[in-house]
């Protein structure tokens, strides 16, 4: 059985290859498969170096990928924040990767020991249980871990059950392919907008159009009926992506602030509109018509 040969001329080139040759291997966990999307990033941009065993790639040899973490993430079937996570681990603390790579740390701890000193991500790599000494290194001084409540139903809240660690990190990256489906599709139709078809009564509109697309006047030659479509956008999916993105800027403020004594008790008076509502209809010594008259 012959083998056959691939000459890529750029590393990016060469990292398509491989990835695409390994991205849905089943064994990986989504943190081992966003750790390889980070070294294989690395190599095809030319920052790693094997020795006399790395292969002889000149032309464009530090192209970079031409890859957004969310292209990356749909290929290799993870979530993007888990590609952000890996990458952030390769930009700050590269010593932690190869334990992400190896299973021993699941990306999202290893992004969080990404921030502590030195001293400390370099006794997490040495640990023989590396996701362990992260966490404690990551936990409040003096802080005593909560034990462990009973679950008889298998699943608290959106957590796996304890004890499948490999299960808990394959449900959590579940959660979040998902998460990153709705911000997408949130951004489609608030951004991009939705080609709808225009309908009149109930029955489709048709007007005359070129090839091209354009409207045109009936009878233009080469021109043809097609139906009517138009873009439509989702304002509040805009202001929903704005206020999730830019919170100071975009998120309502209330300011409530108390005047007096502040060991009396506080009044609160409802505006008149309010107290009618309750009411039924009208406040006290009043008729919804406005005059005066004893409550019901």
């Amino acid at each position: 059985m012959g083998f056959e040969q691939y000459h890529p001329d750029t590393r990016a080139e060469l990292v398509a290859f491989v990835t695409a040759r390994n991205a849905n291997r089943r064994h990986c966990t989504p943190s081992q498969l966003a750790a390889s999307i980070a070294k294989l990033n690395e190599f095809a941009r030319g920052g790693v170096r094997h020795g006399s065993n790395e292969p002889e790639i000149t032309k464009g040899s530090r192209e970079p990928l031409p890859q957004t973490q969310q292209q990356e993430a749909d290929k290799a079937g993870i979530g993007r924040e888990t590609v952000k996570r890996a990458a952030k681990v390769q930009k700050k603390a590269p010593e932690l990767l190869d334990s992400v790579r190896d299973g021993k740390l699941d990306a999202k701890t290893a992004a969080r020991a990404a921030d502590l000193p030195a001293a400390d991500r370099a006794e997490i790599a040495a640990s023989a249980d590396p996701k362990a000494t992260a966490e404690a290194k990551l936990a409040p001084a003096g802080a005593v871990p909560e034990p462990e409540a009973a679950d008889p139903a298998g699943r608290a809240g959106r957590g796996w059950p304890g004890g499948e660690p490999v299960l808990a990190a394959a449900w959590e990256e579940a959660l979040e392919v998902v998460a990153d489906g709705f911000r997408r599709e949130a951004h489609r139709r608030a951004v991009e907008g939705v080609r709808t078809l225009v309908t009149y009564r109930g029955d489709p509109v048709f007007v005359w159009t070129t090839p091209d697309g354009s409207v045109v006047p009936a009878g233009r030659d080469g021109a043809v009926l097609a139906p009517l479509y138009e873009v439509r956008y989702s304002d509040g999916l805009l202001t929903a992506l704005l206020k999730a993105a830019f919170p100071a800027e975009f998120r309502g403020h209330a300011r409530v602030e108390h005047a007096g004594d502040a060991t009396a008790p506080a009044r609160v008076e409802a505006p008149a509109v309010e107290l009618m509502r309750q009411d039924g209809g009208g406040a006290e010594g009043t008729t919804p018509g406005g005059g005066a008259g004893p409550r019901a």
